[in-house]
């Protein structure tokens, strides 16, 4: 810290104003029954103790990919998941990957896994994997 920036809970030698708004007019009725703490940080309430890895279904198609990705996450929502989300997109010589993941974690790499088996023997489909 140098010396002319002000230590914590003090003061800048400069004059500032100090505005207030009321946002509780913009708020949902959900938001205006939270509850409202001074001086808590979420950080120091809960800690993730380990990471959870996200499983990943990648899919290579020749031919529109969009379809393939709205088929790919019903067939997942079919065997109990709530569908996939596009994670990314990449074409090259023809061919487009497309990275989807999971709306709901639980149980989702053995949907996927089907998925993939499935997607595996449709026509147009290069390649079908689980990451």
């Amino acid at each position: 810290m140098s010396d002319d920036e002000p230590g914590e809970g003090l003061r800048p030698e400069e004059d500032f104003e100090i505005v207030e708004v009321d946002l509780t007019p913009y708020l949902t009725e959900e938001q205006r029954s939270w509850p409202v703490g001074e001086g808590l940080r979420p950080e120091e309430d809960f800690a993730i103790e380990e990471a959870v890895p996200i499983p990943m279904l990648k899919l290579a198609v020749a031919a529109d990919p969009d379809a393939a990705a709205a088929a790919a996450s019903d067939c997942e929502a079919g065997l109990g998941g709530t569908g996939l989300d596009e994670r990314g997109r990449r074409t090259a010589d023809g061919v487009t990957t497309l990275t989807l993941v999971p709306r709901t974690f639980d149980g989702a790499a053995e949907r996927l896994a089907r998925v993939a088996r499935i997607a595996a023997g449709l026509a147009g489909t290069r390649s079908a994997t689980v990451a």
